[in-house]
């Protein structure tokens, strides 16, 4: 992750570890959103990252799902434009469209869902039939 985003590593926040009130063995996860100025954590595991715990930072938590839908919802077009692309770029494992779009729904499921009813996928999806 350093390699492709270094901007994605925070120094800084140790101190802000103790008051953090998530799970014990997450807490330097807000505490560097915290001194990073983030808004969002994008977790999975959102039971490790209450509301309670988090909203007094002005942190909000998005599963991954969430977090892509919303880029969706802003862009549609970018966003199926870059699914597209990935799906041709695949390599190791390769995957048809079809296949790429039904392991992104089992995955992302709203995101799946959007990108499913899609025009430019609708129609990647009739030109591949």
């Amino acid at each position: 992750m350093i390699t492709a985003f270094p901007e994605a590593a925070i120094e800084g926040h140790a101190g802000l570890v103790p008051q953090m009130t998530n799970h014990p063995g997450d807490r330097h996860i807000p505490a560097a959103a915290v001194a990073s100025q983030a808004d969002v954590i994008v977790t999975d595991n959102t039971r490790h990252f209450p509301e309670a715990a988090c909203e007094p930072h002005g942190i909000e938590v998005q599963t991954p799902d969430e977090f892509l839908s919303y880029f969706f919802d802003l862009a549609p077009d970018v966003v199926a434009d870059l699914f597209l692309r990935q799906v041709a770029e695949f390599r190791r494992p390769a995957f048809t469209l079809p296949e790429a779009l039904e392991t992104l729904c089992n995955r992302l499921p709203t995101l799946g869902a959007r990108l499913r009813e899609s025009p430019d996928v609708c129609a990647a999806l009739q030109g591949h039939r």
